[in-house]
């Protein structure tokens, strides 16, 4: 999840007491990074590239692994190319929460990261080339805010958490495939956006040896600008999200154990997961229509969107009762055999293709376990 931020070690933490039931906890943090990167390019048989390209030279032609270029003309100009990154960032979080009783409190905090800035790992152009990829991109940074309430409710039968946050995202590190032409792999920083959302996880014990738990999530990405160039963006609009942002996302469980089976305790478990649609690139496409090179059909739909989909999983487990205890579980994985993709990455443009990793079909397993 991209707005897991890694947030840096506090070099100063101070606890202050300000009410018998509350606390107010702040927190500051410094962090440097530095990041050097030498390039290594040069034919499978160990000898240097020839170039520089003739695309880049006199043009004229479709594109740098057009014929008529040199055998590996894209990468003429990187063997011993050097980038540098250099940068520090300021942090800091206050926290405060408020017991109303042992079964309630509440709680509100305000805190900042950032995931380090660096330079592109994979560039196409070197210095050599007009569209040098070799560059640098800042950190990006989030201020968080987030409020809510943990219980234990009904004689600890019932607990309860709800949360609501918003976030500030700024300088957001972005893969783009073209900055500005194609190809490209390029780490830029796009601009920046508000994101908004509530979680609720729950787990109830309505009677004895019957256990239900469940989490729901909202998150709504809305982008409020950009700072990198038209081109650059390569086709990145308002209206789009980041990727693997789902809107919706829920899970849940239910299960039942039987005492005194065999020596051991027997329990039969369901659980559900529901994810709302994702896109797997920064440029979403929902269907793009493509002129196909070859096949029957003269036209095919492109995409890199991943429709929702829920999937079911059953396990039923004995384990012994011992200090030591051994266990046996079967379990069945996606349930309802359903299918799925759990990436896609399309190239409509050029070579026309469109890859994904579809997900496990149903899959059962048994599963021997001893406790030491």
């Amino acid at each position: 999840n991209m707005f897991s931020q890694t947030f840096a070690a506090a070099r100063h933490n101070q606890l202050i007491e300000i009410a018998a039931d509350g606390t107010l906890v702040p927190e500051i943090a410094e962090s440097w990074d530095t990041k050097d990167y030498i390039y290594r390019r040069h034919n499978p048989d160990g000898t240097n590239i020839q170039g520089p390209c003739t695309f880049f030279i006199t043009g004229g032609m479709p594109g740098p692994t057009a014929i008529g270029n040199q055998p590996n003309c894209l990468l003429f100009g990187l063997n011993e190319a050097t980038g540098h990154f250099d940068g520090s960032n300021f942090d800091w979080r206050v926290a405060m929460d408020y017991r109303f009783s042992p079964e309630v409190m509440v709680y509100a905090q305000v805190a900042t990261g950032y995931r380090a800035g660096g330079v592109n790992p994979r560039p196409f152009f070197g210095p050599s080339s007009p569209n040098n990829q070799i560059k640098s991109f800042n950190p990006e940074k989030l201020t968080a805010y987030e409020v809510g309430f943990k219980t234990d409710l009904f004689d600890r039968k019932m607990r309860l958490n709800v949360s609501a946050f918003y976030n500030d995202y700024k300088d957001i590190i972005l893969t783009l495939s073209a900055c500005p032409i194609s190809p490209c792999l390029q780490p830029n920083n796009i601009g920046k956006a508000h994101v908004k959302g509530f979680e609720v996880e729950t787990l109830i014990k309505p009677v004895e040896n019957f256990t239900l738990d469940g989490a729901l999530s909202y998150l709504d990405f809305k982008y409020t600008g950009f700072t990198a160039s038209t081109a650059a963006l390569g086709g990145l609009t308002l209206n789009m999200v980041t990727p693997y942002t789902p809107k919706w996302k829920y899970s849940f469980g239910a299960q039942y154990d039987i005492p005194d089976v065999l020596g051991g305790t027997l329990s039969a478990r369901f659980d559900g997961s529901y994810q709302s649609k994702v896109y797997t690139e920064a440029i979403n496409y929902d269907s793009v229509a493509v002129a196909a090179v070859s096949g029957p059909l003269a036209t095919y739909y492109a995409s890199n969107k991943i429709p929702s989909y829920f999937l079911g999983n059953a396990r039923l487990t004995w384990k012994q009762q011992s200090d030591s205890p051994f266990s046996v579980s079967l379990e069945v994985q996606n349930l309802f055999n359903k299918y799925y993709y759990t990436s896609l990455y399309e190239q409509y443009a050029s070579p026309r293709t469109v890859s994904g990793a579809p997900g496990l079909p149903r899959t059962w397993a048994v599963t021997l376990k001893k406790d030491f």
